[in-house]
């Protein structure tokens, strides 16, 4: 019995060291998204999960050289698609996650996008600077739908951020004078359930 006890403990240590050391080497990534020049990292933080206070929030800072407004809408486990708003009318593409996968002339006329089955949802307008806030959520979220719209309620652009297996812990948006979008994001090793 007590020999089992030592090999428990000592597999234990062996695999929490194990976690520190591979989470010490983590840094962010650059990866590149199908359109001319938006890109996308995703950034795990280099702090011990195990001592840091998994808050709900989700920080958002935006940056734009005109007026926009930003929603950003959890994407449920479930769903399966986005709904496109238009004005006065909506239609849903079950199945798309991408902007890529959506027909030629989907967005024209588009005043919004989000999940299917949405989740919590935020929006907030930054006007010709930067901005933003902390929200909190019922459960931090691991994947959300992030929709830039300018001031005309045309959609600039949609993406999704997604996590995987961890916790999204922040969404930065920068929009520039031509109106193209590119965005980062940040995950947390807190576990989702």
């Amino acid at each position: 019995m007590r020999q089992r006890l030592l090999t428990t403990l000592f597999l234990s240590l062996v695999i929490v060291l194990a976690g520190c050391i591979s989470l010490g080497d983590d840094t962010p990534s650059t990866t590149p998204i199908d359109s001319p020049t938006p890109t996308t990292a995703v950034g795990t933080p280099a702090t011990d999960p195990v001592t840091v206070d998994p808050a709900e929030a989700v920080t958002f800072r935006v940056t734009a050289a005109s007026d926009v407004r930003v929603t950003g809408s959890v994407i449920r486990p479930e769903n399966d698609g986005v709904r496109i708003h238009y004005d006065g009318s909506s239609r849903t593409y079950p199945g798309v996650l991408s902007p890529e996968e959506l027909p030629a002339g989907a967005l024209d006329g588009a005043t919004g996008v989000e999940p299917i089955n949405p989740g919590d949802s935020v929006a907030f307008a930054v006007s010709g600077g930067t901005g933003g806030s902390a929200f909190e959520f019922a459960d931090r979220p691991s994947s959300m739908l992030v929709t830039v719209v300018e001031s005309g309620d045309t959609v600039v652009r949609w993406f999704v951020v997604d996590c995987v297996d961890l916790e999204l812990t922040s969404v930065e948006v920068t929009v520039n004078e031509e109106g193209e979008v590119s965005h980062v994001y940040g995950c947390g090793a807190f576990g989702v359930e």
